[in-house]
């Protein structure tokens, strides 16, 4: 009896050790690999929005966008979304700075709450060398980034949003951490033309 049991507690002490030189073995190769392993970076996906908006325009949808980018811009992300009725388009610039646009049939204060910063302030109206939009509301949001929003399809001296108001037409939303610059080309170069398919 007494034998069996010293067998029993000497597989059981094999066991063990067997255990911890396992696991000292896969903590051996897991560092071997952490320290041998280069960074990974993950470079962004560039996406055709162009063919996105053709698709919208097919279905009566006139979303505002940029016929062409600027030299080592690039478009991450071009859908619509069918829960807030939105179009969104997201980019970077060629110094990796995001720039989004929102569009959507809100009013501008509920588009700066649902993407960008539920307690913006208005600033007074701007205006831009754009075709979309006569004139533009800067934001103050959170984390020094930038907002403007404007009302698509208003003419000149109408109140703001009061096509919107009535049910009305759409709002525009230009946001993110680009520079003031970057934001000025963007917004200048926005049209709510057809694509041009020859491209």
């Amino acid at each position: 009896m007494a034998q069996g049991s010293a067998r029993y507690e000497r597989s059981a002490a094999g066991m063990v050790g067997a255990m911890i030189v396992t696991l000292l073995v896969i903590l051996a190769f897991v560092a071997f690999r952490a320290l041998n392993r280069d960074d990974l970076q993950v470079e962004p996906r560039s996406v055709d929005y162009l063919e996105v908006v053709a698709g919208l325009q097919a279905n009566d949808l006139d979303p505002a966008y940029p016929p062409q980018l600027p030299k080592g811009w690039q478009a991450t992300r071009a859908v619509y979304d069918p829960d807030n009725l939105a179009w969104e388009l997201d980019l970077l610039t060629d110094d990796e700075r995001y720039i989004g646009v929102r569009q959507a049939a809100l009013r501008d204060r509920d588009l700066v709450e649902e993407y960008v910063d539920d307690e913006g302030k208005p600033g007074d109206i701007t205006g831009f060398d754009t075709g979309v939009a006569l004139e533009w509301t800067p934001w103050e949001v959170d984390n020094d980034d930038r907002a403007y929003t404007a009302p698509l399809g208003m003419q000149r001296g109408d109140e703001p949003n009061a096509e919107l108001e009535r049910g009305k037409g759409m709002a525009l939303l230009v946001f993110g951490s680009a520079s003031a610059a970057d934001f000025e080309t963007l917004i200048g170069e926005l049209v709510l033309d057809p694509v041009d398919t020859s491209r």
